[in-house]
């Protein structure tokens, strides 16, 4: 299914709403939000709105999970995350003068909602870690349910990249 950007939706209301804090607890499917299918638990949004009347900062907390094929061992990892992000809105850039204006969003006065699935996609697909393996022992063996052969596994922490060779010779010629 391909889902456009303007279907992405987590709502927060913030018409009608008095000066002040508020809590909103959000939960959103995946595929709602536009993450790609290794996303499969729903995300989980915990969001604190401290509301004036020129501005609202909302503190946002998330977590969820995905499950991507092990970089080892090819099995699927289950990779939890969780984290934090604020987000900062005014009515005009005037209220917001000791913040970089690339940290503010201005929104319209008569606006009623807004929407936090843009910035919450992608808090979740910067939250996956690059290296996608399963845990490691005390020890630092993989803890992957098939056995990885030796040669596969990374034990070049003493091998010298040839091409640092030339430096290495610079470096020993000047010491």
């Amino acid at each position: 299914m391909t889902v456009k950007q303007t279907d992405y939706h987590i709502p927060i209301r913030i018409s009608g709403l008095a000066d002040g804090e508020h809590t909103f607890d959000i939960t959103a499917r995946p595929d709602e939000i536009g993450l790609p299918a290794e996303y499969n638990e729903e995300v989980v949004v915990h969001a604190v709105m401290d509301k004036t009347h020129a501005q609202l900062i909302l503190r946002v907390a998330l977590s969820s999970g995905a499950t991507f094929p092990c970089d080892r061992c090819l099995e699927p990892v289950r990779i939890p995350f969780a984290g934090e992000f604020s987000l900062f809105y005014a009515r005009e850039l005037s209220s917001a003068r000791e913040l970089d204006e690339e940290d503010v969003r201005i929104i319209d006065p008569n606006q009623p909602v807004i929407d936090i699935s843009a910035d919450v996609r992608d808090f979740a697909l910067l939250a996956i870690p690059m290296r996608r393996i399963h845990e490691e022992d005390a020890d630092g063996n993989p803890s992957c349910p098939v056995t990885i052969p030796e040669e596969h596994l990374d034990s070049g922490a003493d091998k010298i990249d040839p091409r640092w060779e030339a430096l290495q010779k610079l470096r020993n010629e000047t010491t």
